[in-house]
């Protein structure tokens, strides 16, 4: 029953579990958890992440990305800035550069 419900790699965790295994709750959570963190670290390391200030300033710049349209996270992720001031300056510089687009379609704002 609880396979039903769990998705993607909390899903393959689950799998990867004996039948008498996937039976016992402390078991599968820790299954769950263990590849979590597995994957936090792989991706962590991946983005050079060392500090918790490098971690607060990445979780900060995804959600800046969030707010803003699409088409201009997308230029953001593909110069790859690494802290929020610089991508609010990319950004800047973007709107300006697609200034005519304004009344046709937004730059900035949702």
């Amino acid at each position: 029953m609880l396979q039903c419900v769990l998705t993607g790699r909390m899903q393959e965790a689950y799998c990867s579990l004996s039948p008498s295994e996937s039976s016992k709750y402390f078991v599968v959570k820790s299954a769950i958890l263990k590849d979590l963190m597995a994957h936090f670290s792989h991706w962590r390391t991946s983005l050079d992440i060392c500090t918790v200030e490098d971690l607060s300033e990445l979780i900060v710049l995804e959600q800046f990305k969030n707010l803003i349209p699409e088409n201009t996270a997308i230029h953001i992720s593909d110069q790859k800035v690494k802290t929020v001031s610089e991508a609010a300056a990319l950004v800047d510089k973007y709107v300006l550069m697609h200034k005519h687009n304004v009344g046709e379609h937004q730059v900035f704002g949702k």
